[in-house]
């Protein structure tokens, strides 16, 4: 047998890497399909691709023909938005891809009338999911971010990049063609990427597909815990005189029978 056989499994691939590239991705594919353009078919094929993000980042992945189910589903769904696209057919694209991905992450309802209820409890969720997983990622020991570090970071770098542009810059002196080819960069194409209208779509974009990637729902309130608590707790003490009572009975029986000549 050789010694590669006796090893450890390889080690699974995380899911959670798994979704971060999938909304770097749908972000930019959002950037590429529907910033600064008029809503059409972009917002058709963009839905879809949020729809294959959900699916492939699961956390269980659906069987062929589940997943192909809910992609028309979808695909029907989003329809209205090839032909005029409008506040109702968003609505619905929308509502269609939070029922995917509430069935991707088995938080459907077993009762079809509480799924009202749900999804309210999913849209309560939507805007604070992504800041959420931010601050426990960095509040876990090992993701910790303090100001040392950054600092330690940005000097690890700072060398490197100062003998890099020496290098270019000495290499673009001895070479005119490499000097023509930096002059002719247009730093203004990068420019645009700062554009805070950009940025923030890009934030709003995050904010929404990450939410969808990682579905959750809104705790219930404190009120309906403590109404629960305090209904068990009435349970506990209606039982406990029954309890006794039926105890009490057999001892009763043996002590008549004891003191009976």
């Amino acid at each position: 047998m050789d010694t590669a056989d006796i090893l450890t499994q390889p080690m699974p691939i995380r899911r959670g890497s798994g979704r971060v590239a999938a909304l770097l991705a749908l972000v930019a594919l959002a950037d590429f399909l529907i910033f600064g353009h008029a809503p059409g078919i972009n917002l058709f094929l963009f839905a879809v691709a949020v729809c294959v993000g959900i699916l492939f980042s699961a956390r269980k992945p659906p069987s062929s023909s589940t997943a192909a189910l809910l992609v028309s589903f979808l695909v029907l769904a989003a329809a209205p938005l090839l032909e005029a696209p409008s506040l109702t057919g968003l609505a619905f694209c929308l509502g269609a891809l939070m029922l995917v991905a509430l069935i991707s992450a088995k938080l459907m309802p077993r009762r079809p009338t509480a799924l009202p209820l749900v999804f309210c409890r999913f849209a309560l969720v939507i805007p604070l999911r992504l800041v959420g997983d931010i601050r426990k990622y960095l509040a876990t020991p090992g993701n910790h971010l303090s100001l040392t570090g950054v600092q330690q970071s940005i000097a690890l770098w700072i060398m490197p990049l100062v003998l890099a542009a020496v290098f270019v810059s000495l290499f673009a002196a001895a070479n005119p063609l490499i000097e023509i080819a930096l002059r002719s960069i247009d730093f203004g194409i990068l420019l645009q990427f700062l554009d805070p209208w950009r940025i923030g779509f890009w934030l709003m974009t995050a904010i929404v597909v990450w939410a969808m990637l990682r579905p959750r729902l809104k705790r219930r309130g404190a009120r309906s815990q403590a109404g629960r608590t305090n209904d068990r707790a009435l349970q506990k003490c209606a039982a406990r005189p029954r309890l006794a009572a039926a105890v009490a009975r057999p001892v009763q029986c043996r002590l008549c029978r004891a003191d009976a000549p």
